[in-house]
């Protein structure tokens, strides 16, 4: 069973819940899933990550290659969590 089959699976969290907490507490059950729930449920208090977002968009998209927006919102998603994945062959 997948991490992400196993999370939804789960019942619905509280509203009022230490998010950050829950995730840390099943990191051992849900490790690529914890780690990328505490990435984004931290939030920056810079622009440093939406201008580095917008630059590597803007190397994604160019004139010469058409991207549906769905494709281009997946790549750059990849791109930016490229540290959290092996390539097998």
């Amino acid at each position: 069973e997948s991490q992400l089959q196993a999370y939804l699976t789960k019942p619905q969290l509280r509203f009022n819940l230490d998010y950050l907490k829950w995730w840390k507490a099943r990191a051992d059950r849900f490790p690529i899933l914890s780690n990328l729930a505490r990435k984004y449920l931290c939030i920056p208090a810079t622009s440093a990550n939406s201008e580095r977002t917008f630059f590597t968009a803007g190397n994604i998209v160019t004139p010469k290659r058409s991207l549906f927006p769905e494709n281009v919102n997946m790549l750059v998603f990849l791109y930016q969590n490229r540290s959290m994945y092996t390539c097998q062959e």
